[in-house]
């Protein structure tokens, strides 16, 4: 497996997008203290934006948002950024909403919320060590339910 490159800073770069800001920045803060770069985001096209400007070493994004779901933003990020490790997290997501990715060739992690702050940080700090590739769910189910959805094969 391979290791998810740091950004130019040489901290670990995450984008974390939630269109509730106060969860967005939550998450950005537990990742911040665990020793991450973090970028926050209420829209999927706030986080394009960002990604443009400065482009993460991993999307951790909500699922169910207004316009852009962070489904179609997961795929679009893992089509610019294919390095970009990705998990998507919701309270509300079905095997319905991650159907339409699937049949695009997508497989990515998905987290129900609430998500355990230890859980996530130790499966981002694994994914950009090499431990495991970032669309591997594995040790996620321990903490809640999930299902993957892996970046498209090339």
């Amino acid at each position: 497996m391979s290791e998810i490159p740091s950004t130019n800073s040489g901290r670990r770069t995450v984008l974390v997008v939630d269109d509730e800001p106060l969860v967005a920045d939550t998450l950005s803060i537990i990742l911040s203290k665990a020793g991450f770069e973090t970028m926050s985001a209420y829209s999927a096209q706030e986080a394009l934006h960002a990604a443009r400007e400065k482009a993460p070493g991993f999307l951790l994004t909500d699922v169910r948002m207004p316009e852009t779901d962070g489904i179609e933003l997961a795929m679009q990020m893992a089509d610019e950024f294919p390095a970009c490790g990705i998990l998507l997290f919701s309270g509300h997501a079905t095997g319905d909403d991650l159907e339409s990715a699937r049949r695009a060739g997508y497989d990515f992690p998905l987290m129900e919320k609430p998500i355990p702050p230890a859980h996530l940080v130790s499966y981002i700090t694994s994914c950009f060590d090499g431990e495991r590739s970032p669309g591997d769910g594995a040790g996620l189910a321990e903490a809640s339910s999930w299902g993957t959805m892996r970046s498209r094969a090339s």
